[in-house]
């Protein structure tokens, strides 16, 4: 249009044209928007038509329900979606090996106790008693062996040979 404006011999016309109202970047970003809306009716019309229908009637679907129906369905929906997380972590558990590097003790859920407990109560202390003969105890077995009678015994014995 500038150059049949500058063929008819009116400048002021060409000049004002020329100067656009829009500057090089804004030019691009629309050109940028343009090929994209092109690019989105392409694929409407020619590619995924029966998928844009689908989504169109699900909107008006959705729009045409009652406050009180669509919070139903999503009740039931986050119902179901429970219920399957629950039953797929229980089916999980089930088949996963439990991680144990360090060969814990199991705990009432039946993943090992934590690290720190485990210190804590002394599990990882062995105790081997000479008088005994070298057997060995745990903490636990440990105290109760010797507030018990064998210790006292193995000491006559040790005592009278």
């Amino acid at each position: 249009m500038v150059a049949t404006a500058l063929a008819m011999g009116d400048t002021d016309m060409a000049e004002s044209e020329a100067k656009s109202e829009f500057s090089e970047a804004e030019i691009e970003r629309l050109r940028k928007v343009a090929e994209l809306e092109t690019w989105i009716l392409k694929l409407k019309t020619d590619l995924l038509p029966d998928v844009f229908l689908n989504t169109e009637n699900l909107i008006r679907k959705k729009q045409s329900k009652h406050y009180t129906e669509l919070e139903a369905d999503y009740d039931e929906k986050s119902k179901q979606k429970i219920g399957d997380k629950l039953n797929s972590d229980e089916e999980d558990e089930d088949e996963r090996p439990k991680y144990n590097p360090k060969n814990l003790p199991m705990g009432w859920d039946g993943k090992p106790i934590p690290y720190w407990l485990y210190k804590l109560h002394g599990l990882g202390v062995e105790f081997k008693c000479e008088i005994c003969g070298g057997a060995s105890y745990w903490p636990k077995g440990f105290r109760k062996t010797f507030l018990g009678m064998a210790p006292r015994i193995w000491h006559e014995v040790l005592e009278d040979s």
